[in-house]
């Protein structure tokens, strides 16, 4: 059953659809009364007419809808009149939408095919597909979506947003062509299996590698992949698809787990609090469930979590059926251990262990501690988070928990703030609506600091005398490889952190607020550096890389190293991210300045 809110009011491109028929009713009666009503004055002025019966007024009436009103003439009272017209225009008209009716996907696939350019293809219709589909009818994009489910209950809803839905395979090259795929401006792959995304969109490829030529003048095909299997994803992204860089088609992966964290951490930092060089506290992130969610979570903070005091994230995770997972965890990331410090409690949550070391560390002042409620049985998720150890609670520490979706139980939530009595640092988060906005799938505005940071890359290498030949980075961002676009992005994301880190922060530059743009100076720049080079290394090592000579093709570089052990001229590619942080924010339309808050 679908879940979905119906449609919105900001966007009906569906609503004569649905009155077209009431329209034809409204007509017919309207017809029909004024028919009636003049026929009988009409006959009232016939001379030897025998006794008529309110019956054959009728049965007259209704032979004016098969244009049988040719032995009414000299007629002079309007309401015949505008009947005679009326009722036959009725006739067309049901003729004309019956028509439609029955052939209405024939005549659908035929306007996609001829007309229609630069549209979105949309293959899958689940909660995910239905949300995309909203916001692109909302901005007005002319949406074609695959759905292979004819019982799927969201089919009716899409049409009613005036998207084409085609039921069928989107696997199947004759179902991409007839959603004209060749045309397409973008096709998102997010059905319900990795196998079908990752099937769906080497199809979309072959179409356009096949049967485009390579001169060809038409656009981009823009194409979103949904991958939850990290595996997969990987030797999906070793496909030919990546490898091209013609201007004719562009693989992005992407996952609402890993945007659900990506935006939790980015509004709900682990330093919520200022970390100086010399803070012994140490952020302790505890992770209760350890599925996609939870797998999510502690990946996004591994990688954004490294501080001013060079201390490691510390990191517990509890879950019951840890081990399998844990395992399957460590064989995509086993240098993991190499980034965090973290602590592994095979035990359901609720049992007595995993309350009592969260009773320590909500406890312990020494640490900043964070809880994420990522259970699978995302009914358990609010329930758990509500009867964690009072200390939690009392100390406001934050908890944030995995709501995919705005329930009764997050209605509930929002009702004990109200009350600031339960609940008040409880924090949902992963809502579709908001994980999987076309703001962050497509990322068209997040990537505006990332492609900034790689230019800001290439003018300095560039100034070095370095070669595209010998430096695999040093191309525009569009011929980037997903990898290295992924590694800018984490830099961008950690910008707010070594801000934090000096108690800045970034406002509008033509903010009213009477705050002097703020510099750094030389000794924050070695500690920003230092912190850079920590988050370097830990994306590094994440990604699979070891130490070694530098050698791109086998993931080794010899650079992966303490800070202490750098070599002068490989420090200062640490320092001019940070030289450089002041003009990015200009350009940005932002400027630094000193934090109201910072302690």
């Amino acid at each position: 059953m679908a879940t979905e809110d119906g449609p919105s009011s900001e966007s009906r491109p569906g609503r004569w659809r649905e009155y077209r028929w009431l329209a034809g009713v409204l007509s017919a009666l309207a017809a029909l009364i004024l028919g009636y009503i003049g026929i009988t004055e009409y006959l009232k002025h016939l001379p030897d007419q025998p006794h008529r019966t309110p019956a054959d007024i009728l049965y007259l009436t209704f032979r004016l809808f098969t244009l049988d009103g040719d032995w009414i003439v000299g007629q002079k009272n309007w309401p015949l009149m505008v009947a005679k017209f009326l009722a036959p225009a009725v006739t067309a008209y049901t003729a004309a939408l019956t028509v439609l009716a029955v052939f209405r996907r024939q005549i659908q696939q035929l306007r996609v095919r001829l007309l229609w350019r630069n549209h979105v293809i949309i293959c899958g219709l689940g909660r995910k597909g239905m949300q995309l589909l909203r916001e692109f009818r909302r901005r007005g994009d002319r949406v074609v979506a695959i759905e292979c489910n004819e019982g799927n209950d969201d089919i009716p809803t899409a049409r009613t947003f005036g998207a084409v839905v085609l039921v069928g395979d989107a696997a199947d090259e004759l179902m991409l062509r007839r959603a004209g795929i060749n045309k397409a401006g973008r096709v998102l792959c997010v059905c319900g299996e990795d196998g079908v995304n990752v099937e769906s969109a080497v199809r979309a490829f072959e179409q356009i590698d096949n049967t485009i030529p390579a001169n060809a003048s038409s656009g981009t095909l823009s194409c979103r992949v949904h991958l939850v299997d990290g595996k997969l994803c990987e030797l999906f992204k070793q496909h030919t698809l990546f490898a091209r860089h013609d201007d004719r088609f562009e693989a992005v992966v992407f996952n609402t787990y890993a945007n659900a964290a990506r935006l939790l951490w980015n509004n709900n930092p682990l330093d919520r609090v200022r970390i100086g060089p010399d803070d012994a506290r140490v952020p302790h992130l505890v992770v209760l469930g350890f599925g996609p969610m939870g797998q999510s979570v502690l990946l996004a903070a591994a990688k954004v979590g490294h501080y001013a005091n060079g201390r490691k994230l510390a990191v517990t995770v509890a879950a019951a059926d840890l081990e399998s997972q844990r395992r399957h965890f460590i064989a995509q990331y086993p240098q993991l251990e190499r980034v965090i410090d973290v602590h592994w409690m095979a035990q359901d949550v609720e049992d007595p262990q995993p309350r009592t070391r969260l009773e320590e560390l909500a406890s312990d002042e020494s640490w900043i501690t964070t809880v994420a409620v990522c259970l699978d049985e995302r009914d358990r998720n609010l329930p758990v988070a509500l009867n964690l150890p009072r200390v939690v609670h009392r100390r406001n520490i934050p908890v944030h928990v995995w709501l995919s979706e705005r329930t009764g139980l997050a209605s509930l939530l929002e009702g004990d703030r109200r009350s600031a009595a339960v609940g008040r640092n409880i924090n949902p988060f992963g809502e579709v609506e908001k994980v999987c906005s076309l703001e962050l799938v497509l990322r068209e505005k997040l990537d505006q600091l990332a492609k900034m940071v790689h230019q800001s890359y290439i003018n300095k290498r560039t100034r070095e005398g370095a070669k595209p030949q010998s430096d695999p980075a040093l191309v525009p961002w569009g011929q980037l490889g997903e990898g290295l676009k992924e590694s800018n992005r984490q830099q961008a994301d950690h910008i707010a952190v070594k801000l934090r880190a000096i108690g800045c922060g970034m406002i509008p530059a033509d903010s009213s607020a009477n705050r002097p743009e703020r510099t750094i100076n030389a000794s924050e720049l070695e500690v920003l550096a230092k912190m850079e080079h920590a988050r370097w290394n830990a994306d590094r090592f994440l990604a699979g890389w070891t130490l070694g000579d530098k050698n791109t093709a086998e993931l080794k570089t010899p650079y992966l190293v303490s800070w202490e052990e750098l070599s002068e001229e490989i420090r200062d590619y640490d320092r001019e991210p940070v030289r450089n942080l002041p003009a990015l924010a200009r350009e940005m339309g932002m400027r630094i300045v000193q934090s109201n808050n910072a302690a």
